[in-house]
């Protein structure tokens, strides 16, 4: 069980001067579902490399209403310019 003590509770206070939120590893969208509840006005990029949970990631997007909010990014993250084998 993780320890509380790096628990960091979400609230409007916690994102009241964020313009944007980047969820890299996005999986299947659990924080940034949290996240576009408090502030329907922050601009989402879900960045998640592995093309066999998009359809999931897309399929939460429309379940919550969020296609207007957040955008879908298919890559992977690297500091190289290189391909990335998944």
């Amino acid at each position: 069980k993780p320890s509380t003590k790096y628990k960091r509770k979400i609230s409007k206070k916690n994102i009241q001067n964020w313009i944007g939120f980047n969820e890299i590893g996005a999986n299947f969208g659990l924080n940034y579902c949290q996240i576009a509840r408090i502030d329907a006005g922050l601009k989402i990029f879900a960045i998640e490399p592995n093309y066999k949970i998009i359809g999931s990631l897309l399929t939460n997007i429309q379940l919550n209403k969020l296609n207007n909010q957040v955008n879908v990014v298919n890559a992977a993250c690297t500091n190289a310019a290189t391909l990335v084998e998944m």
